[in-house]
């Protein structure tokens, strides 16, 4: 099924893998397993890995429990992130926050 939305939002060959629970033997999120298990499929370490994400919980709080750094997509920006996670409210924001904290030695 999420294959299928990738493509048709026209990003079908350009984006990948897109690793879901059933990819992951069974293990979704915001179970560890489904966090270091995606990183292991890409051929990384949770540390080298930053989630971006519109769930607290399943895509800022699970992944840092797992060893990933996580930001927060707050689409309304509406509210406040948990505190120590960064937050964005559009992923045009993204390219600057990564750099930002990579300046600062986070990444």
């Amino acid at each position: 099924m999420q294959e299928d939305k990738v493509r048709a939002i026209g990003l079908g060959g350009l984006v990948g893998p897109v690793l879901t629970g059933e990819v992951l033997g069974g293990h979704f999120k915001p179970s560890p397993a489904s966090y270091t298990g995606a990183a292991a499929a890409l051929g990384l370490v949770p540390e080298e890995v930053v989630l971006v994400g519109d769930d607290v919980v399943n895509d800022v709080t699970g992944p840092a429990a797992a060893g990933m750094r996580s930001v927060w997509l707050d689409r309304l920006g509406v509210e406040r992130p948990p505190a120590g996670f960064p937050r964005i409210t559009s992923l045009t924001g993204l390219a600057r926050l990564l750099r930002d904290l990579g300046q600062h030695g986070v990444l």
